[in-house]
Protein backbone atom coordinates (compact mmCIF):
# COMPACT_ATOMS: atom_id res chain seq x y z
CA UNK A 1 0.00 0.00 0.00
CA UNK A 2 3.04 2.45 0.84
CA UNK A 3 4.31 1.47 -2.31
CA UNK A 4 1.07 2.80 -4.29
CA UNK A 5 0.36 5.70 -2.59
CA UNK A 6 3.25 7.89 -3.70
CA UNK A 7 2.55 7.10 -7.72
CA UNK A 8 -1.58 7.38 -7.07
CA UNK A 9 -0.27 11.37 -5.81
CA UNK A 10 2.15 11.56 -8.50
CA UNK A 11 -0.51 10.93 -11.36
CA UNK A 12 -3.29 12.72 -9.36
CA UNK A 13 -0.95 15.65 -9.78
CA UNK A 14 -0.32 15.22 -13.20
CA UNK A 15 -4.11 14.48 -13.73
CA UNK A 16 -4.64 18.12 -12.02
CA UNK A 17 -2.12 20.04 -14.27
CA UNK A 18 -3.30 18.70 -17.49
CA UNK A 19 -6.56 19.71 -16.43
CA UNK A 20 -5.67 22.94 -15.33
CA UNK A 21 -3.59 23.50 -18.58
CA UNK A 22 -7.15 22.44 -20.79
CA UNK A 23 -8.63 24.91 -18.05
CA UNK A 24 -6.69 27.52 -18.86
CA UNK A 25 -6.62 26.99 -22.82
CA UNK A 26 -9.85 26.50 -23.02
CA UNK A 27 -10.80 29.68 -21.09
CA UNK A 28 -8.13 31.78 -22.93
CA UNK A 29 -10.09 30.67 -26.94
CA UNK A 30 -13.43 30.99 -25.47
CA UNK A 31 -12.72 34.51 -24.23
CA UNK A 32 -10.98 35.55 -27.71
CA UNK A 33 -14.17 33.60 -29.44
CA UNK A 34 -16.41 35.86 -26.87
CA UNK A 35 -14.68 39.07 -27.98
CA UNK A 36 -14.95 38.37 -31.46
CA UNK A 37 -18.67 37.46 -31.58
CA UNK A 38 -19.44 40.36 -29.34
CA UNK A 39 -17.55 42.59 -31.96
CA UNK A 40 -19.78 40.19 -34.75
CA UNK A 41 -22.81 40.77 -33.14
CA UNK A 42 -21.91 44.76 -32.68
CA UNK A 43 -21.55 44.82 -36.74
CA UNK A 44 -24.44 43.23 -37.26
CA UNK A 45 -26.67 45.03 -34.89
CA UNK A 46 -25.32 48.27 -36.87
CA UNK A 47 -25.85 46.68 -40.00
CA UNK A 48 -29.72 45.79 -39.16
CA UNK A 49 -30.13 49.24 -37.66
CA UNK A 50 -29.42 50.66 -40.66
CA UNK A 51 -31.22 48.34 -42.65
CA UNK A 52 -34.45 49.03 -40.53
CA UNK A 53 -34.02 52.97 -40.69
CA UNK A 54 -33.25 52.34 -44.56
CA UNK A 55 -37.16 50.45 -44.82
Amino acid sequence: FSVEKPKFTHRLQNLVSDYLFVLTYIYRHFRIILQRRNAYCQKNHVIWTRIGRAM
